[in-house]
């Protein structure tokens, strides 16, 4: 009887020393850790391959930076105003990130992630996150692809050092011309001041560039936050999309001042110098840029502010990559011609040999340029097509070489490229629009 006593006894103790045991807190799902490649297929087919080349190669303690691509997107081909598109894709990001948005707050605080960035114009997540967190998000049903958020040079360094070569100060007779600009005259946007006293008047341009030297004296009137009586409105008219964001329009590099001065610059320089601009920086000061920072400049322009009644009429990409089949921003444009905001894209600069074609102007949706001379030759660098999604490209070729225009500090300077010529079109748009 006395060891049945026992036995009871020790099956008691053992059962409170259970009950009393150290519960761990409520913690997330654990997943398949991404430290090592070697995941089971349902993960692995969710990580786009050049994430996996980068796990591959980069250091195990490294945070990666990525985009977490959602698996509900709405059916842009629904015809909707401006206003319900923006706030469905709102909506749906709302609903459908927030699981995602809030492990990753918890990462957060304990270091595994930084630099969350939730985009609703794609419904994606931009994020640096660590290996293992990697492996559990990519776990999740509600998430449909992780991939790179990628830092590439958009605009070629050749460029500036070739622009400032041929920098002209304001002090050099230059500022006055006393005819408009040959490319001006080649179009004869000129002409349609005159004649028909058109000159982009009630027309939003935004340019999505380097940024914008807004003092200028060829483009601060323009600005649609000018103030002539007080402080510019930078609210809904410029917005810094890059790691080291500006409150105030700012261009540490030049092509951005250059580009819009040929849509809106003053004293002949500008195709419609009536029209009013609104600027996006998505590149740094060398011209480069992540894939998410355009993504957040796409979106602003939909809803500037975060009211898309002041979304612009147009907006020019004076950029690409040679990568013509590179899709990231298909949905972007997507949802910009949805919106009604026509998209003008340089072609590119590395013709003259066919499928040389620029991404994102090469999108079926995208409206590209090349670029021509004062003789009406295209030039050997224009990028020619056919598009690798299938379009004859690009749609229109404009003046190209030897356009000057408007160049930080106040100054001009003369530039070549595709991106020369895309303004040009961009400024067409904005005198159509104004006389429509």
């Amino acid at each position: 009887m006395r060891s049945w006593r026992v036995l009871l006894m020790v099956l008691v103790w053992l059962g409170v020393l259970w009950l009393l045991r150290p519960v761990a807190q409520a913690q997330d799902v654990p997943a398949p850790s991404a430290a090592s490649v070697d995941l089971p297929p349902a993960i692995r087919r969710k990580l786009h391959p050049d994430l996996i080349r980068l796990l591959r190669s980069a250091p195990t303690t490294d945070r990666l930076r990525v985009q977490i691509v959602m698996r509900e997107q709405i059916d842009l081909g629904v015809k909707r105003t401006r206003a319900a598109l923006v706030a469905d894709l709102q909506a749906q990001a709302a609903r459908s990130q927030a699981g995602v948005l809030a492990r990753l707050d918890r990462a957060v605080r304990v270091n595994r992630a930084a630099d969350v960035r939730p985009l609703w114009i794609n419904n994606s997540i931009a994020a640096q996150i660590d290996r293992d967190l990697l492996g559990e998000i990519a776990a999740r049903d509600d998430v449909a692809l992780i991939k790179p958020d990628a830092y590439r040079q958009w605009i070629d360094p050749a460029w500036r050092s070739t622009a400032a070569a041929n920098l002209l100060s304001p002090t050099s007779g230059h500022r006055l011309p006393t005819s408009v600009e040959w490319g001006i005259a080649k179009i004869r946007a000129d002409m349609v001041w005159s004649a028909l006293n058109v000159t982009g008047t009630g027309v939003v341009v935004a340019n999505m560039d380097t940024g914008v030297d807004g003092q200028h004296p060829d483009l601060q009137e323009s600005y649609r936050g000018y103030n002539p009586k007080g402080l510019p409105v930078h609210w809904g008219n410029w917005y810094d999309a890059t790691g080291l964001p500006s409150q105030y329009p700012y261009d540490a590099h030049g092509h951005g001042t250059h580009t819009l001065g040929t849509i809106v610059g003053g004293n002949g320089l500008g195709v419609a110098p009536g029209a009013k601009w609104i600027g996006v920086r998505i590149f740094d000061s060398s011209g480069g840029g992540l894939d998410s920072w355009i993504h957040a400049g796409f979106q602003w322009v939909l809803a500037p502010g975060g009211d898309p009644a002041r979304a612009p009429d147009v907006v020019n990409n004076s950029w690409g990559t040679p990568i013509g089949a590179y899709a990231e921003y298909q949905p972007d444009v997507q949802a910009l011609n949805a919106a009604g905001i026509i998209a003008i894209f340089a072609a590119g600069n590395t013709g003259p040999g066919a499928g040389t074609i620029y991404a994102p102007g090469s999108y079926p949706e995208a409206f590209s340029v090349g670029a021509t001379d004062d003789e009406d030759v295209i030039a050997s660098f224009s990028s020619r097509g056919p598009s690798p999604f299938g379009p004859i490209k690009p749609e229109m070729v404009a003046p190209g070489v030897n356009v000057k225009s408007t160049f930080p500090g106040g100054g001009y300077a003369i530039g070549d490229g595709t991106s020369m010529a895309t303004p040009h079109v961009a400024g067409v748009v904005a005198l159509m629009k104004s006389a429509a």
